[in-house]
């Protein structure tokens, strides 16, 4: 069977040179994704999550949908949002990147998230304050 296919076809040459993009995105995925999210909703309808939850978004990403995040962290008891402005343009992406992806002859690809430490001072506080319990 895979020798019908053409792994180059796999491959994105796309002008960007970014390997850290989807290149495509497989219809049939997609549907089964939005079929799985779809069940997953109706399954989870008028419940909350239990477990700890600490949600990164910022605003002006156009990939998630930021109302469905806040909605899930206001009807969760353990958890908390750390919510990038819209007007700091950190795309989906750079949430969660420290330093920003470069291509091979050094351009940028992806903005680095400039408040990454802060995030994660308040991942770890978060972590500390409400969810680990300390072994001794």
């Amino acid at each position: 069977m895979l020798d019908l296919f053409d792994n180059a076809d796999l491959i994105d040459d796309s002008p960007s040179g970014n390997p850290f993009r989807y290149a495509k995105m497989d219809i049939g995925g997609a549907q089964e994704l939005s079929t799985l999210i779809e069940v997953l909703d109706d399954l989870t309808a008028n419940r909350s999550v239990m477990q700890p939850l600490f949600a990164v978004h910022s605003e002006a990403d156009t990939t998630a949908d930021i109302d469905l995040v806040a909605r899930l962290v206001k009807t969760s008891p353990h958890a908390q949002m750390y919510r990038i402005g819209k007007n700091f343009n950190i795309p989906h992406a750079s949430t969660v990147l420290k330093t920003p992806v470069r291509s091979l002859n050094n351009s940028p690809l992806e903005p680095h998230n400039p408040f990454f430490t802060d995030m994660m001072r308040s991942l770890h506080a978060f972590a500390l304050d409400r969810h680990l319990v300390e072994i001794s």
